[in-house]
């Protein structure tokens, strides 16, 4: 868990889930072996489930990142309509989607809390 700005030019990696207590500027890169949880703007490049497990989630506030990869699973860009709310992406198919989190938690499926 990390609490502040992620700046351009920075890169954070771990090898489980990762939670950032602030905003991911663009320029910046996370790459997690877990899920990607942004309690702020997300607005730079993101990697999860590195390098296969297209089972993990980036989750974050304000969903604008540069480039999303889930496992081997990429999109890119950045959808224009800015939404403030809570979103996460998660990989469906042959592709990467990105749902509201309030609509369609992703952890209602969790049968029980999880010890990670």
């Amino acid at each position: 868990m990390l609490r502040g700005i992620v700046r351009s030019g920075q890169k954070i990696e771990s090898r489980k889930h990762i939670v950032i207590m602030g905003d991911v500027n663009p320029g910046s890169e996370i790459c997690a072996g877990g899920d990607i949880i942004v309690l702020g703007r997300l607005a730079g490049k993101v990697h999860a489930g590195f390098p296969e497990n297209e089972a993990a989630i980036v989750f974050a506030l304000e969903f604008r990142p540069t480039l999303v990869r889930i496992g081997r699973t990429a999109a890119s860009g950045i959808d224009e309509d800015v939404r403030v709310k809570g979103e996460y992406a998660c990989v469906e198919g042959d592709g990467i989607i990105v749902k509201d989190y309030m609509k369609a938690n992703p952890f209602r499926k969790m049968p029980w809390p999880e010890a990670i």
